[in-house]
């Protein structure tokens, strides 16, 4: 694999990831249970 197959690899899963916890962070604020996180 390339370098620049990596550096593809990397940037598609950080997006992916990045997505996904802002996506939870957008369902706790929607959902609001009240209780602290851990």
């Amino acid at each position: 694999m390339s370098t620049e197959g990596y550096v593809f690899a990397a940037l598609i899963y950080w997006i992916f990831c990045f997505s996904m916890s802002r996506y939870s962070q957008h369902l706790e604020k929607r959902f609001n249970t009240g209780r602290t996180p851990h």
